[in-house]
């Protein structure tokens, strides 16, 4: 097993190098590494440590009743509302005293309960919906913004989530606040992964 430092492409060859030393050459390369990097919104309060990214949870932890029960009576929030957050959301249901899912966008313009797209909310999820629908224990806020917007920073202050939105045509920042409905024990980033390209040169 050799561990790659970093790969640059000059005179269209590939180099990977092994630490400052040249490993290998080739003319294709294919890396099959999958998504490995986190997308993390950025938190003003980042080591607050009530927020995690989903991935960091070991696998099958929420298969075990013991951590389940932690989040009994608890608060939760979801940043992100596609299958990460659903799915979670779903095991956690009969624990959390409330659970607050915020999407960006309208939820339900791009769901499989009126799509057929995979990848869209799925039809197993509607344990949540129902609580959405007919309960108050399931909050479901949306921050639409415009595609000129970003969010640039997200904080909590007294277990409410504070966005500042920033607008790229008239470079102006505005505010806007989420309540949650009592004290946070976890904020969980449902926000996905991506390609880490940092090993290219």
């Amino acid at each position: 097993n050799q561990k790659i430092s970093k790969i640059e492409k000059k005179n269209k060859l590939f180099y990977l190098f092994e630490g400052d030393q040249i490993k290998y050459t080739c003319v294709k390369l294919i890396i099959a590494t999958g998504l490995s990097k986190k997308v993390m919104p950025k938190f003003l309060n980042d080591n607050d440590d009530r927020i995690i990214h989903y991935s960091d949870f070991p696998n099958n932890y929420f298969m075990d009743l013991n951590n389940l029960n932690e989040f009994n009576n608890k608060h939760v929030v979801f940043i992100g509302a596609g299958n990460s957050a659903f799915e979670l959301a779903n095991l956690l249901l009969n624990n959390c005293a409330t659970i607050t899912i915020i999407s960006k966008n309208k939820l339900f313009e791009n769901s499989n309960i009126i799509t057929k797209y995979s990848g869209s909310l799925r039809m197993k999820y509607l344990k949540v919906l129902d609580s959405f629908y007919l309960k108050s224990q399931v909050a479901i806020l949306e921050y639409n913004i415009n595609p000129y917007e970003q969010i640039s920073c997200i904080n909590i202050i007294n277990d409410n989530l504070v966005f500042y939105i920033s607008n790229n045509q008239t470079t102006t920042q505005n505010t806007r606040i989420l309540q949650v409905p009592g004290k946070i024990f976890k904020v969980i980033c449902c926000t996905g992964t991506k390609f880490d390209d940092s090993i290219f040169n």
